[in-house]
């Protein structure tokens, strides 16, 4: 189920008490509403839940599973990226796709099959993805399940740009700093936990870049797994050093 709790106070509040299973929930830019992806009967959609009135509302009829939304930062702005995926488990066409809050203008914006978690920048101009572009685990199809590099689209004109070229690492969920300038993710660069295999397992350490892909640099965190980083949007950076840069961490 879904819960939101006040930082400084620490009290919370349950949205969804339900039998299906509710997750990935991201806030509209006035804190009013949230959208997340449920599964129910119909497979995996996103519904937008109104904080003041109660009220939620589906927003997908996806042929297939929609999953990982999330909503502009922009002041007013109604659209929310998703992670799309067409076709039969296994074998999904996984791309990003958006929908305005109230369910009209679903559109596909990327097409290669092996795109996902997008999140938009922290200025609300692009949308930063993972893209797998080469079969790093020997399967023979490039898939969402190899290396992902980081990519950029503008979702006005479609502009695509390539930030990360580094096959050997595995680089996923992804958080842009409030102005936009950074991204923070996770990466998995070899078996770190010597069990014999390159997975989710052997995530260490916090990672992040400037959105032109220069100056990549990683946070120590002892080795510790870790998974969905992503900034507190409501404090300002500009006075900090790369190495301190402020995060909420889901660990």
């Amino acid at each position: 189920d879904i819960y939101i709790m006040e930082v400084n106070s620490g009290k919370t509040r349950r949205i969804t008490n339900n039998y299906y299973e509710d997750k990935a929930p991201s806030f509209s830019p006035d804190n009013t509403k949230l959208v997340y992806q449920s599964k129910r009967e119909q497979g995996w959609e996103l519904y937008v839940y109104d904080l003041e009135s109660g009220e939620e509302k589906r927003i997908t009829n996806f042929s297939g599973e929609a999953k990982f939304p999330n909503w502009s930062p922009i002041s007013g702005d109604e659209r929310i990226v998703f992670e799309g995926r067409e076709g039969a488990s296994g074998a999904f066409r996984i791309n990003v796709w958006m929908v305005n809050a109230d369910g009209s203008g679903l559109e596909k914006i990327t097409n290669t099959n092996a795109d996902n978690r997008p999140v938009w920048s922290g200025n609300g101009t692009l949308v930063i993805f993972g893209r797998a572009t080469k079969d790093t685990n020997g399967d023979g199809r490039v898939y969402s399940t190899d290396n992902l590099d980081i990519f950029t689209i503008d979702p006005e004109n479609k502009n695509i740009r390539r930030i990360t070229e580094t096959d050997d690492i595995d680089e996923f969920q992804f958080g842009s700093s409030p102005d936009g300038t950074m991204i923070v993710f996770c990466a998995v660069s070899g078996d770190a936990n010597n069990d014999g295999h390159s997975n989710l397992q052997d995530t260490r350490d916090i990672h992040f870049i400037n959105i032109d892909g220069s100056e990549r640099k990683k946070i120590e965190l002892n080795d510790k797994e870790i998974y969905s980083p992503d900034y507190s949007p409501a404090v300002s950076y500009t006075h900090l050093r790369a190495h301190e840069t402020v995060l909420d961490l889901v660990c």
